[in-house]
């Protein structure tokens, strides 16, 4: 995925950690970052099918879970399918 209408390197995202060590903490992420990860995903684990299911036991709401249950697959150009 590549954002070419705005400057990937100065956009960003700011995540928030869970708390759960005391108050949440931002981390922020540019777009080229979201997409060097989403890169890594892609070539450690890609698959030669593109009807893979993905399971995530880590909420979207999370950084990890944002990542491997929603950006990845979307990016990737595989089915999306969301399950509770």
């Amino acid at each position: 995925l590549k954002f070419d209408i705005i400057d990937r390197l100065k956009a960003s995202v700011t995540f928030y950690t869970s708390g759960s060590t005391g108050k949440p903490k931002p981390i922020q992420k540019s777009l080229v970052q979201l997409e060097e990860e989403i890169e890594t995903l892609e070539n450690m684990w890609k698959s030669k099918q593109k009807e893979v299911l993905f399971v995530s036991t880590v909420s979207h709401h999370h950084i990890y879970g944002f990542l491997f249950s929603l950006l990845w697959p979307i990016c990737g150009g595989y089915s999306l399918r969301c399950e509770t």
